[in-house]
């Protein structure tokens, strides 16, 4: 996932596909779980994946999925890790 840019880039080339055309979809440990965030450009946000993929193809738009923070776990076992139980009314 750190060096997605690469491999989206030689797709998009083979495609045809410009840039602006490709939405990149991560998660953010800095969104709520759950709450999404859409834009046309900016930055990584400290996403490895997300830099790799502004180094191989530039600016592109981007959707972010919140995950939540870790809460003292691991990074690694949190985003790979399963959801916590819900709470609350269904």
């Amino acid at each position: 996932m750190n060096l997605s840019g690469e491999p989206l880039a030689a797709v998009a080339h083979f495609h045809k596909i410009p840039p602006r055309q490709v939405l990149a979809i991560f998660d953010d440990a800095a969104l709520p779980l759950g709450r999404i965030r859409i834009r046309p450009g900016g930055s990584s946000g400290g996403h490895n994946g997300m830099e790799s993929i502004l180094q191989h193809l530039g600016d592109i738009p981007r959707l972010r999925v919140g995950i939540g923070a870790a809460d003292g776990r691991a990074m690694v076992q949190h985003v790979l890790g399963s959801f916590p139980p819900r709470s609350g009314p269904s």
